[in-house]
């Protein structure tokens, strides 16, 4: 046999049981030495001490020290970026001491220019200038110039080449910065260097900065002087931004991260959202839109890679799992999952942490993150979850190799919503963007929805105003519940034709007539006279009531905007007048209602209820009663049980129906096979391995069509097999593995405690995923169910235990099915298999068939005359083959259900759009808006209402608009909760956390502010006026409340010097045990007083005091 090789790796040792030569021909190879680097620190300076004590510290306290910025200089320049850029690098301390040691300057402009020289992190890069090259840093390098002159340094030449590099990137990325700081310094160091030692050396550098101070001199605009120009803060330096333009359009960028993004730490140019003031135009506006979202989930994987790449630790909101193992692939609900095993750290309860929550995005990699994938956490069982077993769906199956061991990184980032809305902005344009003249362009003049603009001149009757339970009859007879409404009574007139077009508030009948506030009555003017609405409401005033109040009237008014003819809309683009005829557009579609919470929504329909019954909430985490019925796949179910759906609805899910099951026949068979092989339980049979074709047909006919495959690997007739050391009865006599400690002991008190703190903390856990899932579809297709098809079997011959053979076979013995000499026979033959099988699974488990996996066999060769060592790598090779061969047979097939299911989904939409467009009214969350995109710019309503707007994302908002809507309400408090992004840098120098409704009022568009709150007690509102509600009042209704029995005030705050427990959780959570018990034997004090306990509510922000206080 000649086995020749393409691989310049050693071949693995394995034993070798038969005497004489093998017959591997093997090429010469180089070392196998790993290099090592070695790190010293004979400097011993106190900086470098401080350096280690602080480096597990939350905040750094002290400036980098010169050991540390000598080992940037020898890192590659996108990790120095990253080092310069990190919280605890210290180079802000370094900047803010009063002068900077010169050995400490001359190492930080080496560094600094080594980073220069990256060209894959130009967003990062910016950063750094713009927040070293400030006029304090600028002179501390004027002194250190001029002290050159006396100094008697050796590295000057040096240092200029390295600060000339620097000085000309920062001209280039920075035009602007580099005119306003450079020339002052350029001037001294032409100054200077004539009047070194060695300046005949430095002619060249003099010639080169000279050509750097006449390019910034002539690129100069007149203007102030520099000296009258205030310096800018970080954030307003980062303006330098706004005017870049990207090189790429933002609807060609790839939703997933590329591996340049992830794996060689590239930060993309991101711009500042404009939170005061108009963009350019709506393709300027939705770039930076875009940019700054998808950035805000990258972030975080790119932050949790470099900390595993340069084994930093402590990266906020990242998670790190290493030696990740993938178990088992299922299929759940038409979708490909694929089981892990994570391996938490010690002394983690999962149960207590948001990790792994639904739609987490994680990326996996087997090489160091040479190379990787994505994925997002698709669910997991409970009782799995203790084990560290989660399922995740991968975004690229293409990458996966089961075998191999992988490092994860978790983030928190929630993938699929950032998908959706992404998606959702790289289809809009200035055709599609509605209300583009104030959302883009920040004008504050706000005039009338145009379905009244297109009206002569619209009334509406107001008289619904004055009850919750007034609507207009209701003539359809359709899948929804009769209501209980009621016409409003005829003895209104005052309130029946009140003007809409062109018409003030001052001409609207007072407050007291609608039965409101003043504030409420400006508000709902407001919200009925103009396309967009911003309504601020402060605690208590009434958010939630008002906008139930605006829905009843847009309702019981709903001819002004739901006629059914072709319009003329006027649409503005790039700042640019055009009318628009708009053809086909339904008008009739519901009225859009999305709210941040699933509990805020369910709250809002449930009010609905009152004047309408017509609704339909897409999303299944209702925890309503009364909100359970209304939920979209209740009515789907309806109608399929009646058969009254569409019929190429019906026949279009009958169809992709069996085409999926068909197709997750197929793949279930090939990937059960797979798992089989995969455990590698024992000798593969000949079969499997002919079938993929692995084994040479030269091979095959030696063997005589596997006749001879058995004997072949397992040749027992061989003396030597007698002498093998492998014996099958110790394997299987070993304990079973348990997870945990099998000597530590727990009574059944412990237990019971354990399992309550375990129900616990999954109901918060599945609260936090509530917001996330969208959809429990019961009717959805019926995937699981498909049979695993017949197959070839996996093994000739498997791994047996023993003393379950021997305990048959002796049973046979004893009922005289078999003579003594047979059993013996048997018995022999089996250990001597089991022996040389023990011996090969041992073999394949530990040898590196990468070295041989691209050999080839001479033809000619006698393979009985094969060393049984030769045998087992043979074997091994055709193993390797094998698992990428069915590995890559698989792949088409994992294509073709994604694409069946995509094509389910779309029937799915289908079905929803049948339903919802019955409705009067759509209600979704955020999170559901986001998912279900396509249905909702299918339905095209002219009307939105975006409750919790405050705390909405701007891009979310924006995604959840269409090119029909006319209409937009935004209700919220933005000096509440603003959005929270899940990088914070983004949030405090990007403006992502400015909502759609705070840039609105920064903006000057007019809003209205719900002045009167009608729920906290004068002594709590007292604590909000005026330093946060200036204009806020109290209701009379909330004046005269008794007073709590039992103490002395009614609100009050305790002081006290008790400490908190130590962080023990994985959310950084915080608990007191002073605090919970105080509140414990407070409650109790109330009960005593008469309160019964369904009146005392204990809110606690930490999940950490949660537990505390529930245990």
């Amino acid at each position: 046999m000649d086995l020749s090789f393409d691989t310049g790796q050693r071949r693995p040792r394995g034993r070798s049981h038969a005497r004489g030569r093998g017959n591997w021909k093997q090429q010469e190879f180089g070392g196998r030495g790993r290099p090592q680097t070695h790190q010293e620190n004979n400097n011993g300076d106190r900086d470098e001490e401080r350096e280690h004590t602080v480096c597990h510290n939350a905040k750094r306290l002290y400036p980098v020290g010169i050991n540390v910025l000598k080992g940037w200089t020898t890192q590659p320049p996108d990790l120095v970026i990253h080092s310069l850029l990190s919280d605890r690098s210290g180079v802000p301390q370094l900047l803010a001491e009063p002068k900077i040691p010169d050995d400490k300057l001359v190492l930080f402009i080496k560094v600094l220019a080594r980073a220069s020289t990256c060209t894959s992190c130009r967003q990062s890069l910016i950063e750094i200038f713009t927040m070293i090259f400030t006029e304090d840093f600028v002179n501390k390098l004027v002194t250190f110039h001029i002290s050159l002159m006396t100094s008697q340094r050796t590295d000057v030449k040096s240092f200029l080449e390295d600060q000339l590099q620097l000085l000309k990137v920062l001209k280039k990325t920075l035009i602007n910065q580099a005119k306003e700081m450079l020339p002052t310094l350029l001037q001294t160091v032409m100054l200077v260097i004539p009047k070194l030692k060695n300046q005949s050396e430095l002619n060249e550098l003099m010639t080169e900065y000279e050509q750097l101070l006449a390019l910034l001199l002539e690129s100069q605009k007149p203007g102030p002087d520099v000296g009258e120009r205030k310096r800018r803060p970080f954030a307003d330096r980062l303006a330098d931004l706004d005017d870049l333009e990207p090189e790429d359009d933002y609807r060609d960028i790839p939703i997933e991260p590329t591996d340049d993004e992830l794996l060689q730490l590239e930060a993309p140019l991101i711009r500042r959202n404009i939170t005061e003031g108009a963009y350019r135009d709506v393709h300027n506006y939705l770039d930076v839109q875009f940019r700054l979202l998808r950035e805000d989930f990258i972030r975080p994987l790119r932050e949790g890679i470099r900390q595993v790449k340069s084994g930093l630790k402590g990266v906020k909101d990242v998670r790190v799992y290493r030696k990740v193992k993938f178990q088992d692939t299922q299929i759940v609900r038409g979708k490909l999952v694929h089981f892990v095993k994570l391996n938490f750290p010690k002394n983690f309860k999962v149960e207590f942490s948001k990790r792994l929550l639904f739609g987490n995005v994680m990326c996996f990699s087997a090489n160091k993150f040479a190379s990787s994938f994505l994925a997002t956490v698709a669910g997991h069982d409970p009782d799995k979850l203790k084990q560290g077993i989660v399922g995740v769906k991968l975004l690229t199956v293409s990458k996966l190799d089961a075998s191999l061991e992988y490092t994860a990184v978790e983030s928190r980032t929630f993938f699929i919503a950032y998908k959706h809305v992404l998606r959702a902005l790289q289809f809009m344009d200035e055709n599609t963007l509605p209300l583009v003249e104030h959302i883009v362009f920040a004008e504050k003049t706000v005039q009338p929805p145009q379905y009244v603009m297109n009206a002569a001149n619209v009334h509406y009757d107001l008289r619904v105003v004055l009850q919750n339970n007034y609507m207009k009859a209701q003539d359809k007879a359709d899948i929804f519940p009769k209501s209980n409404t009621i016409p409003p009574p005829n003895d209104r007139p005052d309130l029946q034709h009140i003007p809409i077009t062109n018409a003030e508030v001052d001409v609207w009948p007072r407050s007291s007539d609608f039965g409101l506030d003043r504030s409420q009555r400006k508000a709902l003017h407001s919200a009925l006279t103009k396309r967009l609405v911003v309504i601020q409401g402060p605690p208590g005033t009434g958010k939630t009531y008002l906008g139930l109040k605006i829905t009843q009237v847009l309702l019981h008014n709903s001819q002004a905007w739901s006629r059914k003819e072709t319009e003329f809309r006027i649409v503005r683009g790039h700042q640019n007048r055009r009318l628009v005829q708009t053809d086909d557009v339904d008008v009739s579609s519901p009225i859009l209602v999305i709210c941040y919470t699933n509990h805020a929504l369910d709250q809002f329909l449930e009010g609905m209820l009152n004047f309408t019954n017509r609704i339909i909430r897409i999303g299944s985490r209702s925890k309503s009663e009364r909100i359970q019925s209304y939920q979209i796949n209740e009515f789907l179910l309806k109608l399929k049980k009646q058969r009254i759906l569409p019929p190429n609805i019906h026949h279009a899910k009958s169809d992709v129906h069996n085409k999926v099951l068909a197709a997750e026949a197929k793949l279930k068979s090939q990937y059960a096979q797979l798992q089989e092989v995969v455990r590698d339980l024992g000798l593969l049979s000949f079969g499997l391995l002919n079938l993929y074709g692995v084994i040479p047909s030269s091979i095959v006919s030696k063997l005589e069509r596997g006749q001879l495959y058995r004997s072949w690997m397992l040749p027992i007739d061989q003396m030597w097999c007698m002498n093998l050391k492998y014996d099958p009865r110790q394997v299987w006599s070993k304990p079973v593995q348990v997870h945990g400690d099998p000597k530590l002991e727990s009574s059944a008190a412990d237990d019971k405690e354990d399992d309550e703190e375990w129900h616990d903390a999954l109901e918060m856990l599945r609260e936090a995923e509530n917001e996330r899932i969208i959809d429990v579809e019961e009717d959805d297709l019926p995937t699981g169910t498909a049979l695993i098809l017949p197959r070839v079997k996996s093994y000739e011959f498997e791994r047996i235990n023993p003393i379950e053979f021997e305990t048959s076979l002796f049973r046979h013995l004893k009922a005289g099915l078999i003579t003594k000499e047979a059993c013996e026979i048997t018995l022999k033959k089996f250990y001597k298999e089991q022996r040389i099988l023990g011996e090969l699974l041992h073999f394949t488990s530990s040898t590196d068939v990468s070295s041989v996996a691209n050999a080839t066999i001479n033809e000619d060769f006698d393979i009985f005359q094969l060393a049984y060592n030769d045998r087992c790598l043979l074997y091994c090779l055709w193993r390797h083959k094998l698992l990428a061969k069915m590995r890559e047979t698989i792949r088409p097939h994992e294509a073709n259900i994604q694409r069946l299911m995509a094509r389910a989904q779309e029937v799915k939409n289908s079905e929803y759009l049948h339903v919802a467009r019955q409705a009067d009214v759509v209600g979704l969350t955020t999170t559901g808006a986001a998912q279900f995109q396509d249905v909702v710019q299918e339905l095209k309503p002219r009307i939105v209402i975006i409750e919790e707007a405050a705390e909405i994302l701007e891009a979310h908002v924006i995604a959840s608009l269409n090119a029909n809507c006319e209409h937009l309400i935004l209700i919220g408090d933005h000096q509440q909760l603003k959005p929270s992004p899940a990088v914070y840098q983004l949030a405090k120098h990007y403006g992502l956390d400015t909502s759609l409704f705070e840039r609105m009022i920064n903006n000057g568009v007019a809003y209205e502010t719900l002045k009167y709150q009608h729920r906290m007690r004068p002594e709590i509102s007292s604590l909000l006026v005026p330093a946060i509600y200036p204009e806020l009042k109290d209701h009379p209704s909330v004046q005269g409340r008794d007073h709590i029995r039992g103490v002395e005030r009614s609100v009050f705050f305790v002081s006290h010097l008790e400490k908190e427990l130590a962080e023990t959780d994985d959310n950084n959570s915080h608990s007191n045990v002073h605090e919970a018990e105080f509140i414990v034997r407070l409650a109790r004090h109330l009960v005593l007083q008469g309160y019964d306990p369904e009146q005392i509510t204990v809110l606690t922000p930490y999940s950490g005091q949660f537990f505390l206080l529930r245990k």
